[in-house]
C-alpha cells in the first residue's frame, strides 16, 4: 500500500478526496430523483443514478492520470458511507460494493491502454464502473432473477456510459478554464505547439487512439432500454395487480421458466392478522439516516409460505420481496426457515402500520431482527415471488 501511495502526490490525493466526496454528497439528491423514474418500472434506482456519481471517479482519474486512482477514489467513498451512514450505505459490505467498481475501472483502463485521455475511454470507464456496482449490489443484496438482472445491468451500462460522457465534458471544461493545474495531456499539447513536435506517448501527446461516436448508438440504447423496462414492468405487475396495487393484500407467486410468474395465493391483511403472531424488538439502520427502533408485531414469513404451499421452501432457493413503489430485495430459503429471522409485520409499538399513501411504511412490511441494516426490510410489501 505504501508503494502504491508513493506514486501519488499530495495534490493527487486532494483531488481524489474531493471527487470522492462530491460523488457521495450528491447521492441523497440523485437517488430519490432517479427513484421517481425507476420506481414505477420496478428497477433499483441505483442502476439509473449510479452513472451520475461514478462520473466523479472518472473525473478524478482524468485529472490525476495514474493507475490506481479509481481504486483509491472508490475506497474513500466506501469509508465515507460506512462511517457516515449516508444514503446508499451497505454497512461493512460497503467496503466491497463501493470499492469493486474502482478496481474494475482501473483494470479496464489498463487493459485498453488508456488513462481517461479521450471521450471513448471515459465512456468505457464509466460504464464498466457502474455495471460492476450494479452487479455487486444486486448479487450481494437483492439476488434478482436472471432476466430481470439483464434489464437492470442494461440500464446500469447506459447510465454509466452517460456518466462517463459527462465526466469527459467536465474534464475539458476544467482544463479550459484552468480550474486545476495543467494535466500531462495539456502540457504535452502546449509543448507540441511550441516546438512543433509531439510526445511519443499517445496519452501525453493529446492524440486520441480511437474516437467513439455516441449520438446514434446512445439514442438507440435509450429506446431499447426504455421499451424493455416498460415491458418488464407491465409483465411483473400484470398478475395480481388489481389485488395488490393498494398494498392491503400480499400476493405469493412463483417464477416458472416456461409459464412466467404464477400466483399461488393472495392473503388479505385481515387474513395475515389471524395467523400466529409474535412481538419482538428490532432496530433498523436506514441508509437515509432515519433509523428505526421499536417493538414490532407480525408473522414469520416461513409460516405464510408454508400456509400458501408447503413445497415452496423446498422447491425454491430465493424469494423476491416486492414493494408497492417498485423496490425489490431478496431473501434465501435458508434464511426464511431459521426461527425469528424474517417477519411480515403489520404493527409497531402497538399501532398498525400506515399505508405509503398515508405517509407510512405499511400496512405490511418485512423486518429482519438479525439483519440490522435496512436494505432488505422491504416497506409496503405487496408481493413475494419464489425463484
Amino acid at each position: 500500500m505504501n508503494r502504491i501511495l508513493q506514486r501519488f502526490t499530495v495534490y493527487d490525493l486532494v483531488i481524489i478526496a474531493i471527487m470522492a466526496a462530491i460523488g457521495i454528497v450528491i447521492k441523497p439528491v440523485v437517488v430519490p430523483l432517479a427513484h421517481i423514474v425507476t420506481g414505477p418500472l420496478m428497477i433499483p434506482s441505483g442502476a439509473l443514478s449510479g452513472g451520475l456519481y461514478m462520473m466523479w471517479m472518472v473525473i478524478a482519474y482524468g485529472i490525476v492520470k495514474k493507475p490506481g486512482t479509481a481504486t483509491l477514489t472508490a475506497l474513500v467513498q466506501a469509508l465515507l458511507v460506512f462511517f457516515t451512514g449516508i444514503i446508499g450505505s451497505h454497512g461493512i459490505m460497503s467496503l466491497i460494493t463501493y470499492t469493486c467498481p474502482g478496481i474494475v475501472m482501473d483494470i479496464v483502463l489498463l487493459a485498453i491502454g488508456h488513462r481517461v485521455c479521450c471521450r471513448g475511454c471515459a465512456v468505457i470507464a464509466g460504464a464498466a464502473a457502474n455495471v460492476t456496482g450494479t452487479i455487486t449490489v444486486n448479487v450481494v443484496f437483492f439476488q434478482v432473477p436472471g432476466v430481470y438482472l439483464i434489464l437492470v445491468l442494461s440500464l446500469g451500462l447506459l447510465s454509466g456510459a452517460v456518466g462517463g460522457f459527462l465526466a469527459w465534458e467536465l474534464i475539458k471544461v476544467i482544463e479550459k478554464y484552468h480550474l486545476v493545474p495543467k494535466t500531462a495531456r495539456r502540457k504535452a499539447k502546449d509543448k507540441k505547439t511550441e516546438t512543433g513536435t509531439a510526445s511519443a506517448d499517445p496519452h501525453l501527446s493529446g492524440k486520441k487512439p480511437f474516437k467513439l461516436k455516441l449520438n446514434k448508438w446512445l439514442g438507440f440504447a435509450v429506446i431499447v432500454v426504455l421499451f424493455a423496462a416498460a415491458g418488464t414492468a407491465a409483465y411483473m405487475n400484470a398478475e395480481g395487480a388489481d389485488k395488490t396495487a393498494k398494498g392491503y393484500s400480499l400476493c405469493i407467486s412463483v417464477g416458472d421458466e416456461t409459464k412466467g410468474n404464477r400466483t399461488v395465493r393472495t392473503y388479505t391483511l385481515n387474513e395475515i392478522k389471524k395467523m400466529p403472531a409474535q412481538s419482538f424488538k428490532a432496530e433498523i439502520n436506514s441508509s437515509s439516516g432515519e433509523d428505526e427502533k421499536g417493538t414490532y408485531k407480525g408473522v414469520e414469513l416461513k409460516y405464510i409460505l408454508d400456509s400458501a404451499d408447503k413445497k415452496l421452501l423446498k422447491t425454491h432457493d430465493r424469494f423476491i420481496l416486492t414493494a408497492g413503489d417498485g423496490f425489490s430485495s431478496a431473501v434465501t430459503a435458508e434464511e426464511v426457515q431459521k426461527d425469528q429471522t424474517v417477519f411480515v409485520v403489520y404493527e409497531k409499538d402497538g399501532k398498525g402500520l400506515l399505508h405509503m399513501n398515508e405517509g407510512g411504511k405499511g400496512p405490511i412490511r418485512i423486518v429482519m431482527p438479525k439483519d440490522t441494516y435496512g436494505t432488505r426490510s422491504t416497506q409496503f410489501l405487496v408481493k413475494i415471488t419464489g425463484i
